[in-house]
């Protein structure tokens, strides 16, 4: 008896949590997060030669998003591309050898070391969902709420760091495929595989039509 209501309920969570998915996302506020003059000139002068600055706190500070910082540091920290290319980009770092999925969520940062498993876009929902069976992250993304997506390139607390980041409609980073290590540390046959996708993203251009840097 006791087995079937814990099936019952497992069923009924599956069904209302697919139902979910299938709902159309809401619109989003500012799709691009184009940052405009005034905001580049505020960002460049606190990010320095580096690019060394806490997106969260900057955005706060300046009233925006973590995307419109980001997209406000010269192009030698970010390359930006819209997230209709999700799936492209995706399959791209699958065929890193190693990478670090970061999540962060109310204060807490979750990491998870290994290779990016491949994955398909649900026949039934707007999930996309990642093979199962290997090792490293598993789960279902939501592609149709990835607004941008940016390969990052920027010293954080003086070590150098490497990634591609999604980005959702308030511009908040959901997730982010980065390359194992910080500083010397880096891997530096990984950090070849992300250059490689970071040119391919930036062959998809930039929905944001900016000032050269």
């Amino acid at each position: 008896m006791h087995l079937r209501l814990i099936i019952a309920s497992v069923l009924a969570f599956a069904a209302v949590a697919d139902a979910a998915a299938q709902a159309p996302p809401a619109p989003p506020k500012s799709a691009e997060h184009c940052p405009g003059p005034d905001l580049i000139a505020a960002v460049r002068v606190r990010a320095g030669d580096k690019g060394d600055i806490p997106l969260q706190a900057v955005a706060t500070e300046l009233g925006s998003s973590e995307a419109a910082i980001l997209r406000a540091l010269p192009e030698q920290f970010r390359v930006m591309a819209a997230g209709s290319h999700f799936s492209e980009v995706w399959a791209d770092v699958t065929g890193w050898d190693d990478a670090v999925f970061a999540v962060s969520k109310g204060g807490n940062v979750f990491e998870i070391h290994g290779r990016i498993r491949p994955g398909e876009p649900s026949k039934k929902s707007r999930y996309f969902n990642l093979s199962p069976g290997t090792p490293g992250v598993a789960g279902h993304l939501r592609p149709d709420l990835v607004i941008t997506i940016a390969a990052v390139s920027r010293h954080v607390r003086g070590k150098e760091q490497h990634g591609i980041a999604f980005f959702d409609a308030a511009g908040a980073e959901v997730f982010g495929v980065y390359v194992p290590g910080e500083g010397e540390d880096v891997d530096q046959k990984v950090k070849a595989q992300y250059l490689a996708t970071r040119e391919r993203l930036r062959a998809y251009g930039d929905p944001c039509a900016l000032p050269p840097s």
